[in-house]
């Protein structure tokens, strides 16, 4: 996943981040409420949160990992951002 910090209306400010996790390309990625964070889906059965502040680490991302073994195929936020 590569996540870009710009308005749509200004030239990059920095290049951009690649996330690094799942074991292959992400399936759906949808950015919470306030632009903070990331979530992701993959065929890799795992959801990830991203905090796209903070550098990668034990934390970041936050692997959510599905008990039925199924892959995972959708994320979202609510519009409260849990």
């Amino acid at each position: 996943v590569y996540a870009f910090d710009r308005k749509l209306t200004e030239p990059p400010s920095r290049p951009p981040v690649t996330l690094r996790g799942h074991a292959g390309p992400p399936r759906a990625v949808a950015f919470s409420p306030d632009g903070t964070a990331l979530a992701t889906a993959s065929p890799d059965k795992t959801a990830r949160i991203w905090e796209l502040g903070r550098a990668a680490g034990p934390d970041n991302p936050r692997v959510l990992r599905g008990e039925t073994g199924d892959a995972c195929n959708a994320v979202a936020w609510s519009p409260d951002g849990k």
